[in-house]
C-alpha cells in the first residue's frame, strides 16, 4: 500500500522554500523551480534555524497494511483521521534589530504565500490569529491527496529582533484543533529564551544552545506527543 502524504511535502518545500538559502529546487510534483529570493539579502538577517517534531505513522501504516492483506477486506483508503496532529515547524530568523525585523516581514510573508502555492502546490487562505504583536499573519489550506485529506495551518510573526514562520499539519476534520495548535507552538517558541552563543547543530533535532534553546523540550505538553525528528541551520549555512 502506497500513500503519498502531499502535506508533509508541501510543509517541506515552504519552509525550505521560504527560508533556505539559494534556488529553490524542490516542489511537490518533484519538477525543480527556482526563486530569485535569498533570505541573506534580507537586510540585518543574522541567523535563522528550522526544527520538525512529528509522530509516528509507522505503526499506523502497518497496522492497515495488514488488516489489507486480510482475505476478504475491502480495498481502499486508511482512515487517517484519528491521528490528529501530525506535524508542527518552527523556523527562527533573528536580525541585528527590531527595526531591520520589523521592515522585512511584509517580504517574508509575502514569500510564504508565494511558496505554498509554486513549492507547495496549494493556495492559503487568510485566518485571525490573537495574542501576537501587530505584525502577524495567518492562514490556513484544506489538502486532499488520494482519499486523504488534512489541514494545514500557518503562522507568519515578527517580534522584537526575530521573525518566526510556524507550521502544523493535522489529518483531524476539526481545523480548530491545528489552529490551537500552532497558535500554542507559536507562543512556545516567541516566549521561549535563547541561549548564549551560536548553539551546536544537531540534525536529528536535538541541537542545543542559542536559537535551539527558544523550542520546546521533547516533553513539552504544547507538543501534544510529537518529538523532534530534524533540525537545519537555515542561515547562514553550514
Amino acid at each position: 500500500m502506497k500513500v503519498r502524504l502531499l502535506t508533509l511535502v508541501a510543509l517541506l518545500a515552504l519552509v525550505g522554500g521560504v527560508i533556505g538559502s539559494g534556488p529553490i529546487a524542490a516542489s511537490a510534483q518533484g519538477t525543480p523551480e527556482e526563486s530569485d529570493f535569498d533570505v541573506k539579502d534580507l537586510a540585518g538577517v543574522q541567523e535563522g534555524v528550522s526544527r520538525t517534531y512529528a509522530g509516528d505513522l509507522s505503526a499506523f501504516f502497518s497496522s492497515a497494511a495488514e488488516a489489507a492483506s486480510t482475505p476478504g477486506a475491502e480495498p481502499g483508503t486508511p482512515d487517517v483521521s484519528a491521528l490528529g496532529l501530525f506535524s508542527l515547524n518552527g523556523a527562527i530568523l533573528r536580525f541585528d534589530n527590531k527595526d531591520n525585523a520589523k521592515d522585512a516581514f511584509g517580504t517574508f510573508s509575502d514569500k510564504v504565500v508565494e511558496s505554498a502555492s509554486t513549492e507547495g502546490g496549494f493556495e492559503l487562505k487568510d485566518e485571525d490569529t490573537d495574542g501576537f504583536s501587530d505584525n502577524t499573519k495567518a492562514y490556513s489550506a484544506a489538502v486532499e491527496e488520494e482519499g486523504i485529506s488534512s489541514t494545514v495551518f500557518v503562522i507568519i510573526t515578527q517580534e522584537d529582533e526575530f521573525i518566526y514562520l510556524t507550521t502544523g499539519i493535522s489529518f483531524s476534520p476539526e481545523a480548530g484543533e491545528v489552529k490551537d495548535s500552532t497558535v500554542n507552538f507559536t507562543k512556545a517558541l516567541v516566549d521561549g529564551k535563547a541561549g548564549d552563543g551560536e548553539g551546536e547543530l544537531k540534525e536529528d533535532g536535538t541541537s542545543t544552545g542559542g536559537l535551539w534553546d527558544k523550542f520546546p523540550a521533547a516533553d513539552d505538553e504544547v507538543l501534544q506527543g510529537l518529538k523532534p525528528v530534524a533540525d537545519q541551520q537555515v542561515y547562514p549555512q553550514k
